[in-house]
């Protein structure tokens, strides 16, 4: 059976990704398998989960020179405004309250 051009397109990129994707996962931190068991009704049931570390997840992101020009460490407010009409959005950890909140109390001391 014999491809045309655009399937053979489409099969070239495929094989790229995977490459990068084979590649990438080297590079950030692994999953690990664990197991925990619980008793329930008198029976003992395990179960298994993957899982990534996520302390070394996070250094993983903070040391990666690809992410450095979106990484945002400071909060920030955003709101949609239309006429005077002003309604705060938050749509990113950075957005909430809290992380403001400490952000101000930072600079005040």
């Amino acid at each position: 059976m014999q491809l045309c051009s655009r399937h053979e397109s489409i099969l070239s990129k495929y094989v790229f990704l995977i490459s990068c994707i084979s590649t990438i996962c080297h590079t950030c931190c692994q999953f690990k398998h664990e197991q925990v068991s619980a008793e329930f009704n008198g029976e003992i049931y395990n179960f298994t989960f993957q899982y990534r570390d996520p302390w070394e997840y996070i250094c993983s992101l903070v040391g990666d020179e690809s992410l450095m020009s979106v990484h945002m460490w400071n909060s920030v407010k955003k709101y949609y405004c239309e006429g005077t009409f002003e309604e705060q959005i938050f749509d990113e950890p950075n957005t909430a309250e809290t992380w403001w909140n400490v952000d101000v109390r930072v600079l005040l001391i």
